[in-house]
């Protein structure tokens, strides 16, 4: 899923190529205060998962690893359990840049279903299709980052790699950023330490809470209720904390291995 910004005249233009979708927000157009909500958390939503995953997230974590050289043998799809090829199995950078493209188009169906939500919170049926299409690239990149932390925990850190996060300066690289305490504090905790699985275990255990949260909702549309939009802000915060976190810790990586 593409998507590209233009501002033309202090109106910000996003256009989804794929879906065929365009949508605008001027901000010296009057608008209700829970829609200027929505409008501003629904852009940065959008617009952070498509620089922070396809630039930052694809690259970085990964580099802490020993890879294997050898074949793992794995069961193709329709092929006897008892029987396996030598087919490599995906690398970590592999299955990095899977799950985050799959979180990304999981974030984007999001923010297009709060858009709906803020523009006729009573058609639930037509609001459906967004939420399905969330949750099941949710499902998706949570059960990557499940594959991950299996192969993670089997394979060797670089201790080359460990030294230089050991000794880091992020306190320091915190505040030339500008990046937000709270997320920075629990990444800076895990890269210094040397726990790199602990960080795809977060965003593993980060994910299955949205799933539950988004499940509850999807729960609440079949039997023709109307969510609260309290619940929608906080699955939409839960969105943006993740894509922090994971770009936090890839700047870092970026910025000790460069």
């Amino acid at each position: 899923m593409a998507c590209y910004e233009t501002v033309k005249k202090y109106r910000i233009e996003l256009i989804f190529p794929h879906e065929s979708v365009r949508m605008y927000y001027d901000p010296f157009k009057e608008e209700k205060p829970m829609k200027k909500i929505i409008l501003a958390t629904s852009l940065f939503l959008i617009l952070i998962p498509v620089h922070a995953f396809c630039i930052i997230w694809w690259n970085g974590l990964p580099a802490a690893y020993i890879p294997s050289t050898n074949p793992t043998p794995t069961t193709n799809p329709g092929e006897n359990p008892d029987t396996k090829s030598l087919t490599p199995a995906p690398t970590m950078d592999e299955l990095t840049i899977q799950g985050a493209a799959y979180f990304l188009k999981s974030s984007s169906a999001y923010t297009l279903f709060l858009q709906g939500y803020e523009q006729n919170s009573s058609d639930i049926d037509g609001l459906k299709p967004l939420l399905t299409e969330a949750i099941s690239n949710l499902e998706k990149s949570t059960a990557i980052y499940s594959t991950l932390i299996e192969t993670a925990s089997v394979t060797p850190y670089n201790p080359a790699v460990l030294y230089r996060l050991s000794i880091f300066d992020y306190d320091g690289f915190r505040k030339e950023k500008g990046l937000y305490p709270d997320v920075f504090k629990k990444v800076s905790y895990l890269l210094r330490t040397g726990n790199i699985t602990g960080a795809f275990e977060t965003i593993h255990t980060k994910s299955s809470l949205l799933l539950k949260r988004l499940y509850t909702v999807k729960y609440e549309l079949n039997n023709g209720l109307v969510p609260d939009v309290w619940k929608l802000w906080e699955i939409n915060q839960g969105y943006i904390d993740l894509t922090l976190f994971g770009q936090y810790a890839s700047m870092v990586f970026k910025a000790e291995l460069k």
